[in-house]
């Protein structure tokens, strides 16, 4: 229905804009010249553009009806929504948003479910009228929600005549030509190439600092595409449902856009040795507590030994000197304790945790994952 409604709104448009041109008695776009063709594109695409982009309070009360109608089903506790990750399109007054949650309700909350919800605005209120979960419809009600008498009120042409003038008639191909060569050069903007593999440029330089925020790219943006950008370009696309081609057209860098924009400032991780770690404590005690107590850090080193403490916590000590009279001590949740059985005394190891405090002859660190 909605590929219908589109074809009906925009050569409803066409028609809107050439009844009120001078070339409303005459609608042969082939004897047009060049300025009169740009002219009606003009007015044409700038209808477009306003009825077609969606505000940031738009997408606010979007996401807010999708989620209010799914919580009213399952409960508001049995739903966990995605932090980040949710898109918008928006053709006229009917908008979709699409996202991820955790259902607790069907399985416990340990899969995924993507979420698709369609919802129509009717003045200052946002009604859903479809949503899906999964594979399951759960609310279907769009041949209700929106109408091809609600199109033509919101184009102000409900008032038209029924028995249109033949001149109407006559054009209505042309019309329609003119329809589809629109949507046909905005889909061809769409697939434009902006950046991919062998690329050195500012636009791939761009397109590395978002994908190194997102968590798909590693190590320093420099502008050079080559194959780990590539990689991580084609992990996005995977991610969130488009051609995985390693190819950033204008739609794919878009999309990467909008969801870098929308994530969290990334948390800064500093990667360093045991060895330096302690190094640091032990020289200048107040400095490093600055510059570590609190952050996340990843610190390599050799596992002098695994152990408890007296609590029952589990930890990994890792070398800070050639004897390991020093160590940086890795503190684990006891539920992790398991993890710890395969380790033996002088494995190398990387640790990923939260620095905390220096003791007498250690430095320690919580909350801790083993990387790798």
């Amino acid at each position: 229905m909605k590929s219908n409604l589109k074809g009906i709104m925009i050569s409803g448009i066409l028609v809107t804009v050439l009844c009120t041109t001078s070339y409303a008695a005459n609608y042969d776009f082939e004897n047009m010249t060049s300025a009169e063709l740009k002219s009606v594109m003009e007015k044409i695409n700038e209808e477009l553009k306003a009825n077609h982009e969606i505000s940031s309070s738009q997408e606010t009360a979007v996401k807010n009806a999708v989620i209010d109608y799914v919580e009213s089903v399952y409960g508001e506790d049995n739903v966990e929504w995605a932090w980040f990750d949710y898109s918008y399109s928006r053709e006229w007054d009917y908008y979709t948003m699409k996202t991820h949650a955790d259902i607790k309700k069907q399985d416990g909350g340990k899969a995924e479910y993507d979420i698709l919800g369609d919802v129509v605005s009717v003045g200052d209120d946002y009604q859903v009228v479809y949503v899906k979960i999964g594979e399951e419809e759960l609310f279907n009600n769009r041949e209700e929600g929106i109408s091809d008498q609600r199109v033509l009120t919101m184009l102000g042409l409900s008032n038209a005549s029924s028995d249109k003038t033949s001149s109407d008639s006559e054009n209505k191909t042309e019309i329609e030509t003119a329809a589809a060569s629109i949507a046909e050069t905005e889909n061809a903007s769409e697939s434009v190439v902006i950046a991919q593999r062998g690329d050195k440029s500012e636009t791939a330089l761009e397109v590395q600092k978002m994908l190194t925020r997102l968590g798909f790219l590693n190590g320093t943006p420099d502008g050079s595409f080559g194959e780990k950008t590539e990689t991580a370009v084609k992990q996005f696309q995977a991610k969130n449902g488009l051609t995985e081609d390693g190819i950033v057209t204008q739609s794919v860098y878009d999309k990467l856009k909008a969801v870098s924009d929308a994530a969290p400032e990334p948390v800064e991780v500093i990667s360093i040795s045991a060895y330096d770690l302690y190094s640091q404590f032990d020289n200048n005690k107040i400095a490093a507590k600055d510059k570590y107590t609190g952050k996340i850090v990843q610190v390599s080193g050799t596992i002098e030994k695994v152990d408890e403490s007296m609590w029952g916590t589990p930890f990994v000590s890792l070398k800070a000197d050639e004897w390991g009279f020093t160590t940086v001590d890795c503190y684990f949740s006891k539920e992790d304790a398991s993890l710890l059985a395969g380790l033996n005394s002088g494995q190398s190891i990387t640790i990923n945790g939260t620095c905390k405090e220096m003791g007498f002859t250690n430095v320690e660190v919580d909350d801790c994952s083993i990387i790798g």
